[in-house]
């Protein structure tokens, strides 16, 4: 258990009224700092590629974005689908997929401020032995 002075939880962890500042949903502001979400993944910081295995693509994380917080997340979505977790920051697979079949994938990263906006789109198709 985590605990501290009732002082100091009195001054740092009460809101603070901020004359003239917008906020957008993903801000969060701590002694006087303002944090946000990591920012999207750029074209050379992750990869798609098909490892030739039944209804799979591979998703290679290169480099996480920028983030005032650690990310501990990474996010996918195929053809403008619902996103879903990949339980992880590193490389993944995407399976369930149509062989030969091709689709749209893009990533988001998640941290304790929130959601970064998704990646450029990138295409693949998967294919079986």
């Amino acid at each position: 258990m985590l605990t501290a002075p009732a002082a100091r939880l009195a001054t740092e962890m009460q809101p603070q009224r901020l004359a003239a500042v917008s906020l957008s949903m993903w801000q969060v502001v701590y002694k006087g700092a303002f944090f946000t979400a990591a920012s999207a993944f750029a074209i050379g910081d992750w990869t798609l590629t098909n490892p030739v295995t039944d209804g799979d693509l591979t998703v290679t994380v290169l480099s996480l974005p920028t983030s005032a917080g650690t990310i501990t997340d990474i996010e996918y979505r195929v053809d403008g689908g619902a996103w879903v977790s990949s339980a992880g920051t590193g490389t993944f697979t995407i399976s369930g997929l149509a062989n030969t079949v091709q689709v749209s994938v893009d990533i988001r990263s998640i941290s304790a401020y929130g959601t970064s906006s998704s990646s450029d789109v990138k295409t693949g198709t998967p294919t079986a032995v």
